[in-house]
């Protein structure tokens, strides 16, 4: 089976709708994304924040940097 290719669009929905209802993911599936395994959807949401987590850290040391100069 082909990995699902996301959209931009479906990106921000995916995290607009995790931030209203956090982990109900099956809610998340059935309201915004019925064609999708409830893994897909979660996994997706996982990757996402992973390949977030460095950036937030590189804004945050270039804060820190700042107010210690």
């Amino acid at each position: 089976m082909p990995a699902y290719r996301w959209t931009y669009e479906q990106e921000e929905r995916l995290h607009q709708v995790v931030q209203r209802h956090g982990s109900q993911w099956e809610r998340i599936r059935c309201e915004s994304f019925p064609r999708l395994s409830v893994a897909v959807i979660k996994n997706k949401h996982y990757r996402m924040r992973k390949d977030a987590a460095p950036a937030q850290e590189g804004e945050l040391l270039k804060l820190l940097r700042a107010c210690c100069e």
